[in-house]
């Protein structure tokens, strides 16, 4: 799990990995309000099983996966957009 900016007011915006199928792995998005994680949105699949999640100064996160498939790894820059 890894928190990002506090930009949302009185929303903070987390992200976490989680497990799809053997060959994904999936993102999902979650706002904690009133000390209870909401869920927001719908899961990103990552190709692969993400190795690494955290946050970054700037309000981001990164995700590191391994796609067992193709042999390599992938990095992917993750936001949540408040609305």
């Amino acid at each position: 799990m890894a928190v990002l900016s506090e930009a949302c007011q009185a929303r903070t915006p987390v992200v976490a990995a989680g497990s799809g199928s053997k060959r994904t792995d999936e993102v999902h998005a979650y706002v904690i309000l009133k000390q209870q994680l909401h869920p927001v949105g719908d899961p990103v699949e990552i190709p692969g099983t993400i190795t690494a999640l955290w946050s970054k100064p700037d309000g981001t996160a990164i995700a590191v996966a391994h796609d067992r498939t193709v042999g390599r790894y992938a990095a992917y820059s993750l936001r949540v957009t408040c609305e």
